[in-house]
């Protein structure tokens, strides 16, 4: 699992880059080997956000990673202040809860 969180630029419409986030990133996400799920959040009150991704194996999750640096790179993005912070790590699923 790969979890990014973010915090975004004043001026930004989180909702607007949300938008542009599923359309553009998550697609490509979605290609890369051992994708299981992602799922993006945004409090819209401070700009603070959360990006998850789960994948098979830790290849997938570094994979993710870069693919999401390219591709804010690539066209342009400016939605986020700095770099994100990054935790990677094994979901235990002896501690997973479901209702």
């Amino acid at each position: 699992m790969v979890a990014r969180f973010r915090q975004f630029l004043s001026g930004v419409d989180p909702a607007a880059a949300q938008q542009t986030i599923a359309t553009g990133f998550v697609p490509l996400n979605q290609t890369i080997p051992g994708f299981v799920s992602s799922f993006g959040s945004v409090d819209p009150a401070t700009g603070a956000a959360l990006y998850r991704g789960v994948f098979a194996d830790k290849v997938g999750a570094h994979e993710s990673n870069r693919v999401a640096a390219q591709w804010l790179e690539s066209n342009g993005h400016e939605f986020f202040n700095g770099e994100p912070t990054v935790y990677e790590g094994v979901i235990d699923h002896d501690v997973v809860a479901t209702a």
